[in-house]
């Protein structure tokens, strides 16, 4: 939109769908996707105009009114995926390193191509091979906390739970703990009632030598970092984190 001609080269081999983490939009967000000419209509998201914070019994102990509307990765994802054509979007480009002169910069992939441009953007996240190689020193501070996260479809909330808390921004609030849920967008973006999704996040404090590294270790032993992919979490894990939050929240 601002007259540069620009191609995305982005890591993974896959596209970045079903990418399953709810957003709470904020009018800064929505006032960036106007300058590009992105409408924030009502399929963008779930509008909830309540805040309720349940104790451990689940009882409701502040109620108050807000306006937010609750979208998911997916859904701002493909909202700016879209509007770019085919050719400028390139998957599986694994960046190696950058080289530059006075005139121009070059990007060196994994695979051995070379692509050189004026500007390159290093959006690539907290494993960033950009800042790694510019700013060698710098490493991000582990913030003491884990976020736990799951998303289930509407149609497997009982009955009496949705009409209780689906529409509604919720809070638990266990000792040094947040735990909330609000609605989102489907698995496909819908956001009709009854095809919706329910986003809930843990942040819990966990300590990164001992426990950190216990949770995100696979059944095989391989080692995740400070982040794994779901389908590896071993089943003691996920049973036991059940058995807490029955102990810690709402039922």
């Amino acid at each position: 939109h601002a007259g540069w001609e620009v191609t995305v080269f982005e890591r993974n081999a896959e596209d970045l769908t079903g990418r399953g983490a709810g957003i709470s939009t904020h009018p800064q967000l929505i006032d960036i996707l106007h300058r590009v000419g992105i409408d924030f209509d009502e399929s963008m998201g779930i509008r909830v105009d309540t805040v309720i914070c349940l104790d451990k019994s689940g009882k409701t102990y502040l109620e108050t009114k807000t306006a937010r509307t609750m979208s998911s990765w997916g859904r701002l994802y493909r909202s700016l995926r879209d509007p770019l054509p085919a050719e400028s979007y390139r998957l599986g480009m694994a960046l190696r390193e950058i080289e530059q002169d006075a005139g121009n910069v070059t990007a060196v992939f994994a695979d051995g191509s070379r692509v050189s441009g004026d500007l390159l953007v290093g959006a690539d996240g907290v494993r960033s091979t950009v800042r790694e190689q510019f700013l060698p020193d710098i490493e991000p501070n582990y913030a003491g906390y884990v976020a736990w996260r799951a998303m289930l479809d509407e149609s497997d909330v009982p009955p009496d739970i949705r009409a209780e808390i689906f529409e509604r921004y919720t809070f638990c609030l266990p000792d040094g703990e947040l735990f909330l849920a609000y609605p989102v967008p489907g698995r496909n973006n819908e956001t009709q009632a009854g095809r919706r999704a329910y986003n809930i996040v843990w942040y819990r404090p966990t300590d990164r030598e001992t426990t950190l590294v216990d949770l995100c270790t696979d059944a095989t032993g391989r080692r995740h970092g400070t982040a794994i992919p779901p389908p590896l979490i071993r089943p003691e894990i996920t049973a036991a984190i059940k058995a807490t939050a029955r102990a810690l929240v709402a039922p």
